[in-house]
């Protein structure tokens, strides 16, 4: 019985991770429509993920960055509201997390954006999306067949430490 219990933890614990979140999730202060500000306004995905060019991890922007617009934009919506309250109190933003690799993974956007392999091409057309949503589960044979299609390298030493 305890075994069973502890199967059904695990396989919580797992299905929350891989299950898709919406921008606007629990324990989020601020929902975030890349329809919006991707789509409708042409922002640029580096403009919030600003170091996905120089480094493994994308980054997400910090508060300062949305205030810069939203000092001006969008000032009397309640969420613009909450955005400039925490970032008074110099609270950080909190978002949801899409995608999570295993520790056992080495994943580099970097690498990928300098190969011209354009975010579409795993985050899906985020542009269109008024909620997040997981496109593609980033999992080993998801990756493995891009690297075949794109003739990039399949040597396991490549993306496992």
């Amino acid at each position: 019985m305890r075994a069973l219990g502890a199967l059904a933890l695990l396989f919580g614990a797992l299905g929350c991770q891989a299950g898709a979140s919406p921008a606007n999730a629990e324990g989020q202060k601020v929902s975030f429509s890349h329809k919006i500000h991707a789509g409708d306004n042409q922002i640029g995905c580096g403009v919030c993920h600003s170091y996905a060019r120089h480094s493994p991890n994308a980054g997400l922007a910090p508060a300062s960055v949305c205030i810069g617009c939203h000092k001006f934009v969008s000032k009397d919506k309640p969420d613009t509201q909450t955005l400039a309250a925490e970032f008074a109190a110099g609270r950080p933003l909190t978002w949801t997390r899409m995608h999570r690799v295993p520790d056992h993974v080495f994943f580099s956007h970097e690498r990928h954006l300098a190969k011209n392999i354009e975010c579409q091409a795993c985050h899906g057309d985020v542009a269109s999306m008024a909620l997040d949503e997981k496109v593609h589960e980033l999992q080993m044979g998801f990756c493995m067949d891009c690297h075949r299609q794109k003739q990039a390298t399949v040597d396991c030493l490549a993306c496992h430490k």
